[in-house]
């Protein structure tokens, strides 16, 4: 857990965040790599743009207002170099959702050998995908007030389900890998500890 907190330092010395009401619902991020086409192997890992369509409406028991209309999320995929060639159906993968302020580079920072979390899994054996959520950097941007953390969660559950069917597209490659276990992982905040840090979940 603690190895996590110098990535958390850095993320968000980069990441700003933009109040509600403005145009966009969230952050500009300086100086990040948006590479966003071709499959590429980087140090042991393949690492594709991937896109979902999703609305932005909100289906939990939390009350807020969504404006229904269809974005585009978009992120990446990173997997253990070479897995993505064995076939469509793949074992598993974990989604992973960033907090306010920061976007997928809190999980994919490349800008700093070692901070790298999604590649470090990747030459692990395991499979990442982050994304930008809905509001934040390289994803569509509703009105600030037109999105709301109950449709966020739906969103998720979007993402979710279009991992297990195929339905999401990516880079140019005809084949879309399914997964049979989609795992999400997100950042809680915990005041209660003595760093005062954010953990995942």
């Amino acid at each position: 857990m603690s190895r996590r907190l110098p990535l958390l330092a850095t993320a968000l010395a980069v990441g700003g965040l933009v109040l509600p009401g403005a145009s966009g619902a969230a952050s500009a991020s300086p100086a990040l790599d948006r590479t966003t086409t071709a499959t590429s192997g980087h140090r042991g890992a393949t690492d594709i743009a991937v896109s979902f369509q999703v609305r932005n409406v909100n289906r939990s028991k939390l009350p807020c207002h969504a404006d229904g209309k269809t974005y585009t999320v978009n992120g990446h995929l990173v997997a253990p170099r070479g897995s993505l060639s064995h076939g469509v159906r793949m074992d598993a993968v974990t989604l992973y959702l960033h907090g306010l302020g920061v976007g997928q580079f809190f999980w994919r920072f490349r800008n700093v050998p070692g901070y790298d979390h999604a590649a470090a899994q990747a030459r692990a054996g395991h499979a990442s995908v982050v994304i930008d959520r809905l509001g934040y950097d390289l994803s569509g941007k509703p009105y600030g007030k037109k999105i709301c953390l109950g449709a966020r969660a739906d969103i998720a559950h979007q993402i979710i389900t279009d991992l297990r069917t195929g339905h999401y597209s990516i880079g140019s490659r005809p084949a879309v890998p399914r997964f049979a276990k989609v795992t999400r992982r997100s950042l809680l905040r915990r005041p209660d500890l003595p760093d005062r840090g954010l953990l995942l979940r």
